[in-house]
């Protein structure tokens, strides 16, 4: 059985034909509205050469498609670059701790998303204007920098707290056992992730954020639309031919624009996957209950992953009794054990020549400052030296130990 068919039974020989006699009925009827149009087009005269001529002069292209192009790409740019801050400052504050800023952060976000765009602008228009805030000249262009802001990055704060939520609990739960805030966890380690995951909704979000800016045209924003309008208004009138022009640098920006974030989300793609395909090669195959070491072992059980508990090391517990919450080793069972699970390839291969970790050993890279200080009087962790720490209650049982409690149920860890 293929994947295609997992989710619904593959169609039969008698399903597949009717299918092949929609896709034509569908076609014939969709080139029988083009041909009829183009026929309405050619009987009132708008292929006439008369009108297609005046587009094609340097005259319209210097004074009107060129400085309209700008003024949108401009205008679009601002929008998007104040949007993405917008959207990830009230996105990551509706992450929040704290519920009056979360509620706040909610409240503005819904707000702006409920308004549509276009009286944002003219709202901002006529404020500008009313109080001299700016010159009159460069209003319009303000206010639709505005609105567009603010429509649109109220959609990216819900991008961004729908694409957290999106991600594993298993994300947060590993900053945070290794001593990370919330704050820091969202930062450091789900933001990036959500950020790759919601690309292509974010470049659908800029694709309208480019094509919303025609909206400037109806608070004389000079755009690219109101251009090509300008445009057609001269004689001899060509301006059905003006809008056809500017659709088609329209379609072109967005599809140039499409193009550019395939080959960003791409290339992120292949880095993420040749990590992947290292980190296997690395690690996959070498945690062996032989190789564990002195005072390291590993336990299996039927659906639960490779367990190690920790040898105890009596020389790097500094400033603590052994078995003391917040440091590796202790008696099994204690609270001071860490239990570490991982799957084969979850780790990348370290980077220099013989690095590799020995077999069955757990290799963890770390930078000075990575870890913040422990807290309590004697507790810092000498140089060189990973510190891993942790509250009582953080780590759940795993699996293998509940199972081997229980007299008579499972099977028995294999050392």
């Amino acid at each position: 059985m293929t994947s295609q068919s997992v989710l619904f039974d593959a169609p039969g020989p008698r399903a597949r034909r009717r299918q092949v006699y929609g896709n034509i009925v569908g076609a014939l009827v969709v080139l029988g509205i083009g041909a009829y149009v183009i026929w309405q087009l050619a009987d009132h005269g708008q292929f006439a050469g008369e009108l297609w001529e005046p587009i094609f002069t340097a005259r319209a292209w210097r004074f009107y498609f060129l400085p309209g192009l700008q003024n949108t790409v401009i205008a679009a740019l601002y929008s998007v670059v104040l949007a993405l801050v917008f959207g990830m400052l009230f996105g990551v504050g509706r992450l929040a701790a704290n519920r009056a800023l979360r509620w706040a952060c909610g409240i503005i976000v819904e707000f702006f998303r409920a308004v549509p765009v276009l009286i944002m602008m003219i709202a901002a228009w006529f404020l500008l204007s009313g109080f001299d805030v700016i010159p009159s000249e460069s209003a319009p262009m303000y206010a639709v920098i505005i609105g567009l802001t603010l429509y649109n990055g109220a959609v990216i704060a819900e991008l961004v707290r729908s694409g957290v939520f999106g991600l594993p609990k298993g994300q947060r739960e590993a900053g945070l056992a290794i001593g990370m805030t919330r704050g820091q966890s969202i930062r450091s380690i789900e933001l990036p992730q959500a950020l790759l995951a919601m690309l292509p909704a974010l470049v659908s979000q800029f694709i309208i954020i480019l094509k919303d800016s025609a909206l400037g045209y109806i608070i004389t924003y000079s755009e690219l639309l109101r251009a090509a309008r300008l445009l057609g208004s001269d004689a001899p009138y060509p301006i059905l031919q003006t809008m056809f022009v500017a659709a088609v640098i329209f379609i072109v920006l967005n599809y140039v624009l499409s193009r550019i974030a395939e080959a960003i989300a791409g290339r992120i793609g292949r880095r993420t996957s040749g990590r992947s395909r290292a980190a296997g090669a690395a690690v996959e195959g070498n945690v062996t209950a032989p190789a564990l070491g002195v005072g390291g072992r590993e336990e299996r059980s039927r659906g639960a992953d490779r367990v190690w508990t920790a040898p105890a090391r009596p020389g790097r517990r500094r400033g603590l009794p052994l078995g003391s919450p917040g440091l590796v080793g202790g008696p099994r069972g204690s609270r001071g054990e860490l239990l570490a699970s991982w799957r084969p390839g979850m780790f990348p291969a370290c980077a220099g020549a013989g690095c590799a970790p020995p077999a069955g050993e757990l290799l963890v890279s770390w930078r000075p400052g990575m870890f913040p200080a422990c807290a309590g009087a004697g507790c810092a962790p000498p140089a060189g030296e990973l510190f891993v720490s942790w509250r009582p209650g953080m780590f759940p049982t795993p699996r293998a130990e509940r199972q081997v409690s229980r007299p008579g149920r499972g099977s028995r860890p294999r050392s």
